[in-house]
C-alpha cells in the first residue's frame, strides 16, 4: 500500500448576500477556500476582493456593473417575491 501526504483545505465564511437591518432574514453565510496547504507543505492563500454592494447602495435591476445583482425569491409564508 502506498501511502501520500494528506493536502489540508482550509475554509472561511462569507456573506453570500448583502445583509439589511430589519429585513427579518437571517444573515447567509458560505464556507469558501481560503487556503491549501499541499502534500509537500507549501501554502496556496487564497484573497478575495472586497464586496462592491452593500445595504446603501444596491444596483438597479438590469443595470448592474459591479459584482452583485438583486435576486427574487419567496421564502415560505411569503406570498410575493422579495428582493
Amino acid at each position: 500500500k502506498i501511502t501520500t501526504p494528506t493536502i489540508k483545505l482550509y475554509g472561511q465564511q462569507l456573506p453570500n448576500r448583502v445583509d439589511k437591518s430589519g429585513d427579518n432574514i437571517q444573515p447567509f453565510n458560505r464556507f469558501r477556500l481560503a487556503g491549501v496547504e499541499s502534500e509537500s507543505g507549501s501554502m496556496l492563500s487564497v484573497n478575495y476582493a472586497d464586496p462592491q454592494c452593500s445595504a446603501s447602495s444596491e444596483p438597479v435591476e438590469g443595470k448592474s456593473t459591479v459584482r452583485c445583482f438583486p435576486v427574487k425569491w419567496s421564502p415560505p409564508g411569503v406570498k410575493d417575491p422579495i428582493t
